[in-house]
C-alpha cells in the first residue's frame, strides 16, 4: 500500500513538472486582458520583480489609464526575439477608441512564467528617445508638489485647450511655429528646438490645413483631465468641427503662475 502511494505521488509530481509553460505571447495577452477587465492588481502582480520595483500598483494603474491600455481590445505582435530566459517583442495594442499604441516589450522567464519586465515606446524619430513611462527614474522631488495641485475646473481646462488649439491654428496660417514655440513651457523648450517643432507639423503647413473653426467650437473631453505620473496636466479629446473633427492630445507643465504647454498632438478625422 505504501509503495502504491509513493508511486502515485511520484507520477503526479512528474506530470506537474512536465506541465507546459504558457508561451510569452499568451502570457502577454493575458496581462493586457487583465488590465482591460479592471484586474489591475492581478496584472501588476503578474509582472517581473524588476518591473514592480520601478513603481507601485497605483502608479502602474494610472499610467495604464493615461496610455488608454485599460481600453485594450486586441494585440498585434511581431515574432518574439528569444534570448535564453529573455524575450523582446514589438507589439501594437488596439483600443476601443480605435487608436493603436506601439510598445517594445521585454519579458523574463521568472518563477516558471513569462513576466513583463519592461514596456517602452518605440524610439521617437524627432528626439531619438525610447520612452519608458513605467519608471520613476529621473523624476524630481518637486513632482509631488505638482501632483498635489488641484485640477483646473472643466471650464478652465476647456479654455486652456481652446486657447492652445487657436494658437496652433495661428501658427499654421502664419506658416511658422516661432511664436508658438516661444509660448510653450521652458521644460519643453529644453527638450525641443524650434526647428524640430516646425518639422513635426510641416505637413499641416504644406497642405494649408484650416483649423480656424476651433476658435468658435467648444472642445469635448474624451477622457477626464488628469495630472499624470510625470506631474503633467493631460487633456485628451476632440473639437466637433466640420467636415473633419479635430482630435487633440495636450500636455501641460505647471510653471508659475500657470499651466504651459509641454506636448501637443493634433489630428483630423472624419
Amino acid at each position: 500500500m505504501f509503495a502504491r502511494s509513493c508511486s502515485l505521488l511520484l507520477l503526479l509530481t512528474l506530470l506537474a513538472g512536465c506541465a507546459k509553460q504558457p508561451e510569452p505571447l499568451a502570457s502577454l495577452q493575458q496581462f493586457f486582458e487583465q488590465v482591460a477587465s479592471g484586474k489591475m492588481q492581478e496584472a501588476y502582480a503578474s509582472t517581473a520583480f524588476g518591473f514592480r520595483a520601478q513603481q507601485n500598483e497605483k502608479a502602474f494603474a494610472r499610467t495604464m489609464a493615461e496610455l488608454g491600455i485599460d481600453q485594450y481590445v486586441a494585440l498585434q505582435a511581431d515574432k518574439p526575439e528569444v534570448r535564453g530566459r529573455e524575450v523582446k517583442v514589438e507589439v501594437e495594442v488596439a483600443t476601443k477608441s480605435g487608436t493603436r499604441v506601439p510598445f517594445i516589450i521585454t519579458m523574463l522567464d521568472e518563477g516558471g512564467a513569462w513576466r513583463v519586465f519592461a514596456l517602452r515606446s518605440p524610439r521617437d524619430e524627432r528626439t531619438g528617445i525610447a520612452e519608458n513611462r513605467f519608471s520613476l527614474v529621473g523624476r524630481t522631488a518637486a513632482l509631488g508638489d505638482v501632483m498635489s495641485r488641484p485640477l483646473p475646473s472643466d471650464k478652465e481646462a476647456k479654455q486652456l485647450a481652446q486657447r492652445t488649439l487657436s494658437d496652433f491654428s495661428d501658427a499654421v496660417v502664419a506658416g511658422s511655429f516661432t511664436d508658438f514655440y516661444d509660448s510653450v513651457s521652458r521644460a519643453w523648450q529644453n527638450q525641443l528646438t524650434r526647428g524640430q517643432l516646425q518639422r513635426a507639423f510641416q505637413p499641416f503647413l504644406d497642405k494649408k490645413i484650416d483649423l480656424s473653426s476651433v476658435r468658435d467650437v467648444e472642445p469635448v473631453f474624451d477622457a477626464a483631465p488628469v495630472i499624470n505620473t510625470d506631474g503633467l496636466l493631460v487633456l485628451r479629446g476632440h473639437v466637433p468641427t466640420s467636415p473633419l473633427q479635430t482630435i487633440f492630445h495636450l500636455k501641460y507643465a505647471y510653471e508659475l503662475p500657470k499651466w504651459k504647454l509641454f506636448g501637443i498632438d493634433v489630428q483630423l478625422k472624419r
